[in-house]
């Protein structure tokens, strides 16, 4: 009796935790189909390409903002980036 309760509670064990490891694989998937959405989202790489100049001019950032060609893009891309995005409120 004492053998079969205990391969009954294995069991059970067991069942929980293919259970766990169905949801973490769960989670895993969307996590990654997340990152590659958002490392292939357009605005995104545009984003991080402006922060990487914005950071390459960080002595001079007015000067880059006002007299550089890329430079004076800046202020006209977060304003179209404003009125297309949904999520951006207050701008």
């Amino acid at each position: 009796m004492k053998g079969a309760f205990a391969e009954g509670r294995l069991e059970v064990v067991d069942t929980v935790l293919h259970d766990i490891g169905n949801a973490i694989n769960s989670v895993t998937v969307g996590v990654d189909t997340l990152d590659r959405v958002i490392r292939n989202d357009r605005v995104v790489r545009r984003l991080s390409t402006l922060a990487d100049a914005i950071k390459a001019h960080g002595d001079d950032t007015c000067d880059y903002f006002q007299t550089d060609p890329q430079g004076e893009r800046v202020l006209p891309f977060f304003i179209g980036l404003a009125k297309n995005s949904p999520s951006v409120t207050g701008v």
